[in-house]
């Protein structure tokens, strides 16, 4: 475990930093003392407006002249600025129907980047990636970093072709996080909160204005009330994650760590946490959707052991933080 506090004259540079982890990553940051440059592919943030205090680019990583821009752009920070790449195209589902422009968007826009900063001897990444790449457990026992990775869309396919050129980089000096995010939600501010995903809780916050009730996909499940089993993590401490390995990357590398809470949560439970805050959600029970397994919970030992990190936001802290304040019954 790496200790003491980071060295907050450097630079990082966020991709991907007007999405929801970037816009709650950013925040800390200049909150620590950092200075931030932010690359994007869109122009306008749903989170609010970017920071005075950021340098933002807009760029698609993944278009041709994108190696060449951030070459120019990276040739002028210096040699200690660090990166944290969030930065992906992230449904499941889209990128069933198109795994071309996954591909394109996740791996080629990884590739660009990973390129431009070797060529300007820019060698720390934190990279956002996901449990997806772990597949469906075989039974319901934790995930660990060693679990065998079996992914089973094309969006888990890009994620962990992208951890695969990380980890070959490490051999030329290059210190890296890979960050296996679980399931993520909660908020720091109303306009952080995550309205229109496409995970568990937007969904049914979002059940509350549309037409028929939420569909509950199975409740006959083996697990203790039949319905999925998943870990979700609190944006807050995910981000409390990336700062440790920030600090940790300045002395050494981190390697491969999930990053959940460690508890398993039932779609039920999530739905009953909820209740509580805003009154009753209606809902209907219907058929399994193919491929979703019944639990998967991180094991985060190891980032315990590395970081010195653990999550400290609970169900009900998590769930509260994402319903205003005008919205709790």
């Amino acid at each position: 475990m790496i200790t003491g506090m980071p060295d907050v004259s450097k630079k990082i540079i966020v991709t991907g930093g007007l999405g929801y982890i970037g816009t709650h990553l950013v925040d800390s940051l200049i909150e620590n003392g950092y200075h931030v440059l932010v690359i994007d592919k869109v122009m306008v943030s749903k989170y609010g407006k970017v920071p005075k205090e950021v340098r933002f680019v807009r760029l698609n990583l993944a278009d041709e002249k994108a190696a060449l821009e951030m070459l120019q752009i990276f040739k002028e920070l210096p040699k200690n600025t660090q990166v944290v790449h969030l930065a992906a195209e992230k449904s499941v589902e889209e990128s069933m129907s198109d795994p071309e422009f996954y591909e394109r968007e996740n791996v080629t826009g990884t590739r660009n980047l990973l390129w431009a900063m070797t060529q300007c001897d820019l060698k720390k990444i934190t990279f956002a990636s996901s449990a997806a790449v772990y597949g469906s457990p075989k039974n319901n026992l934790s995930l660990s970093e060693t679990s065998e990775t079996n992914p089973l869309s094309p969006y888990a396919r890009t994620k962990l072709a992208c951890e695969d050129m990380i980890v070959k980089l490490s051999s030329k000096e290059f210190d890296f996080a890979i960050l296996r995010f679980f399931n993520v939600a909660g908020a720091s501010r109303n306009e952080f909160v995550e309205r229109d995903g496409k995970n568990l809780i937007p969904k049914l916050l979002a059940s509350r204005n549309e037409v028929g009730d939420f569909q509950l996909f199975g409740n006959d499940y083996p697990t203790p009330d039949g319905t999925c089993v998943r870990d979700f993590v609190d944006v807050r401490d995910l981000v409390s994650a990336i700062l440790k390995c920030i600090n940790t990357l300045e002395i050494q590398s981190v390697g491969i760590l999930n990053i959940g809470s460690g508890c398993g949560y039932s779609v039920k439970q999530i739905i009953e946490a909820l209740e509580k805050v805003i009154g009753k959600i209606k809902y209907v029970v219907v058929s399994r959707r193919e491929g979703d397994p019944a639990s998967v919970i991180a094991d985060i030992k190891l980032a315990r052991q590395v970081l010195g990190w653990k999550p400290v936001h609970g169900l009900e802290d998590m769930v509260s933080s994402m319903v205003e304040k005008g919205e709790h019954r």
